[in-house]
Order: C-alpha cells, then sequence, then structure tokens
C-alpha cells in the first residue's frame, strides 16, 4: 500500500436480498481501489453502505495476530495464499494465447476472451476473484514461461 492508501472493513446491506454483506477493501485518497468478500451475497451493485471502519497499524496487527495464531506461516516463509497453477489453468491460459494446451469451458472462454480485453485496471480486478489465472498469466510472459505451462499442463511440472 502506498502512504496515501487504506485498509477499510464495510458493512453492506444488499438491495436485492436484503441480506447483509462483509468485506475488507484497499482504497486510495479518491476511494477507489479492490476488496474480498467475506461474507453475504455478492456485490451487483445495489448495495447501501451501513458501516465504515478504517484499520490503522494497530488493528493489522492484531488481525495478523489472529491471523497468525490459526493460520501459521510455514517454516520456509511461503504463504498458503499463493495461487496454484493447475494442469487445467496451465491448458487453458496456453489455448487462449494459441501456444497448445486445450479449451476451457464456456464461462472460464469469456472470462480469458475479457482479461485479453482489459486494461491494467480492471486486470488487476480479475486477478483479484482469480489469482491462479493471473499467476498463469504472468508466468506466461516470464522467460521459458511457455515451455513452464506447458509442463504443468502435461503433468510434468508443479507450480513454479
Amino acid at each position: 500500500m502506498s502512504g496515501k492508501d487504506r485498509l477499510v472493513l464495510d458493512v453492506d446491506r444488499d438491495g436485492w436480498t436484503k441480506r447483509l454483506q462483509l468485506n475488507i477493501a484497499q482504497l486510495d485518497e479518491n476511494d477507489s481501489g479492490h476488496g474480498y468478500r467475506l461474507a453475504g451475497p455478492k456485490y451487483n451493485g445495489s448495495s447501501e453502505r451501513l458501516l465504515r471502519a478504517t484499520l490503522d497499524e494497530r488493528d493489522a496487527g492484531e488481525i495478523r495476530g489472529f491471523l497468525d495464531a490459526v493460520f501459521p506461516l510455514p517454516a520456509d516463509g511461503t504463504t498458503s495464499s499463493e495461487p496454484v497453477i493447475t494442469a487445467d489453468i496451465a491448458a487453458h491460459v496456453l489455448w487462449v494465447e494459441n501456444r497448445g494446451g486445450y479449451p476451457p469451458g464456456s464461462f472460464v472462454r469469456k472470462l480469458l476472451d475479457a482479461w485479453a480485453f482489459a486494461d491494467d485496471s480492471n486486470a488487476a480486478r480479475l486477478a483479484v476473484g482469480w489469482p491462479e489465472y493471473a499467476a498463469a498469466f504472468r508466468l506466461l510472459g516470464e522467460r521459458d514461461g511457455v515451455e513452464k505451462l506447458n509442463a504443468i499442463a502435461s503433468g510434468k511440472g508443479g507450480t513454479p
């Protein structure tokens, strides 16, 4: 986060279902950013904000303590939230880039088509929802990325 970014917890009420929604979001000075829905129905644009709490360093430390107690980091320092590129994901990204692989189902095909037309800001939003595909696209852009994705797709290599 930059010095002007901040983290917030929002409680909203969905306009269609009237159910509560809870999310955490990283916002810039213009209230733009991205977030993660923790509970409630998916956001559809009809929500009304009921409560916003801006988190400070003390809050972050307390939350981090709870997370570390229940979900400790492995001894090697890697996080369990690192995206895993499966054989299917590798094959789908290779296919959409005409580098081999095989076609995804209709939803993922449309998702990857949207990704192909997305600017950096919208690609970042897609990456929040589908981090494994974002990791595969990043790998594709690396030196030997096509070969690495082909190895994953064929079952001869794991996530790099």
